[in-house]
């Protein structure tokens, strides 16, 4: 949890990081990954507690609803890291824009999650184990909170095939991003090459596309399971491989780990209040030291 809170408290210390369209979609992942996680927490911490879990079905339908709200999250950083890349020198410009939009679709995912899942509820609609399993009692073959037997079939569907579309559209814009990054440093190295200046562009491109790049090598395994895994949930929905599906559940959380703190440790301006929170004083770079050497000349007269 502490690195879901890191940038929350960060941001909320140093009001200069508002300005950042990356710290505030940092932010806005973040507090998804808090919630995810703080609802996930408890359901297991009162369930050891107390033995049961109160409102069980309301707190599996907020999990569900805050991990489809981390995936909006996630494209919204995908929208970012583009702009990033395709025009550095108008990114403040283009996101100051956009912001507002990312940030109001992650909580609209939220929100419409929740209604959509509290109305199948109230309707008595059919559970994921009624379906596969139809005339058996869930709730007496699943002990405890368990989702299978409480959260409807049809909601689960809706959820799984937003969370593979999402995943879908934030791998591809990725992988579009690296191409226009690769193309974009090969004509700054032509340009180079035939002498011409390249000016400021130049450093601000390659500094967002080195940053890119490792982004995209630390969350590339991340971006793999969130296409794959909706399309083997709901392939179980007819054919259950439970150990299987506990295998990808435990990766699909450490890379929700990874990913939250790839974006936040990669963003220069993050990287540097999270020192000054924490107290790390950064290396500073010591000025070389310029020798002053004076040539003296003597001039000889020829008569």
């Amino acid at each position: 949890m502490a690195t879901f809170t890191l940038p929350l408290i960060t941001i909320w210390k140093f009001s200069r990081l508002r300005d950042e369209p990356m710290a505030v979609l940092v932010a806005m992942l973040a507090a998804s990954d808090f919630t995810f996680g703080i609802v996930l927490t408890s359901l297991g911490v009162l369930e050891i507690t107390l033995g049961y879990v109160p409102f069980c079905t309301a707190f599996q339908y907020l999990v569900v609803s805050s991990a489809g709200a981390v995936k909006i999250a996630t494209l919204g950083l995908a929208v970012d890291q583009y702009t990033a890349v395709s025009n550095p020198l108008r990114y403040h410009c283009l996101m100051e824009r956009r912001l507002p939009w990312l940030i109001a679709a992650s909580c609209f995912q939220f929100v419409q999650l929740t209604v959509v899942g509290g109305l199948f509820h109230a309707a008595g609609a059919i559970t994921w184990h009624e379906f596969s399993h139809p005339g058996q009692n869930g709730t007496a073959l699943f002990a405890g909170c368990r989702w299978e037997p409480r959260l409807s079939s049809t909601h689960m569907f809706i959820f799984e095939g937003e969370v593979f579309l999402s995943s879908l559209v934030t791998s591809l814009l990725m992988l579009y991003t690296a191409r226009v990054g690769i193309k974009r440093r090969r004509a700054f190295q032509r340009r180079r090459r035939r002498g011409a200046e390249t000016g400021s562009e130049h450093d601000r491109f390659m500094e967002n596309f080195r940053a890119f790049e490792k982004i995209l090598k630390l969350i590339s395994l991340s971006l793999l399971l969130d296409v794959t895994t909706p399309v083997f949930r709901l392939y179980q929905r007819w054919h259950a491989m439970p150990t299987i599906a506990g295998v990808l559940h435990v990766l699909r959380l450490g890379c929700t780990i990874l990913e939250g703190s790839t974006y936040g440790l990669m963003n220069r301006s993050l990287r540097k209040a999270y020192k000054d929170l924490l107290g790390i004083k950064s290396r500073e770079v010591r000025p070389a030291q310029v020798r002053t050497i004076t040539v003296r000349t003597n001039t000889e007269t020829i008569n």
